[in-house]
């Protein structure tokens, strides 16, 4: 969609009355955290080294005041440091772990449930 000329020539006019020029646009979707343990509450998160996208201050500084210690790897390495538990967890978009499969390596029942351990029916319609 974003690749679509007609698309991006409507891109580039927004914020161009005010000297904004659209170089790289993209979609991101929502951010998914999975860890090792089950995470029902933000103390569960105390101590945990979670992976984050970034080491700037706006993907770091969130996850800190949750008591986390966060660990910037590439998104490469987050499998592996995952599956030798180097790390406890990562955070990452959904979209993006679908894409490259973290999914398919992790615990379905982990996955699917959530503070109340309701079942998540779209889990079963992850590719992989």
């Amino acid at each position: 969609m974003l690749t679509d000329p007609e698309i991006r020539a409507r891109m580039a006019t927004w914020g161009a009355d005010k000297g904004v020029e659209v170089l790289a646009p993209c979609l991101y979707s929502p951010l998914m955290l999975l860890t090792h343990k089950p995470v029902r509450s933000a103390a569960d998160l105390q101590g945990q080294k979670i992976r984050t996208q970034g080491g700037a201050p706006i993907q770091v500084d969130p996850l800190k005041k949750l008591g986390v210690i966060p660990v910037s790897l590439p998104l490469g390495e987050a499998l592996p440091a995952m599956q030798n538990k180097t790390i406890d967890g990562m955070v990452g978009a959904g979209r993006t772990l679908c894409g490259v499969q973290v999914l398919r390596h992790c615990e379905a029942d982990d996955l699917s449930a959530v503070d109340d351990g309701s079942p998540r029916p779209w889990l079963s319609t992850v590719p992989g």
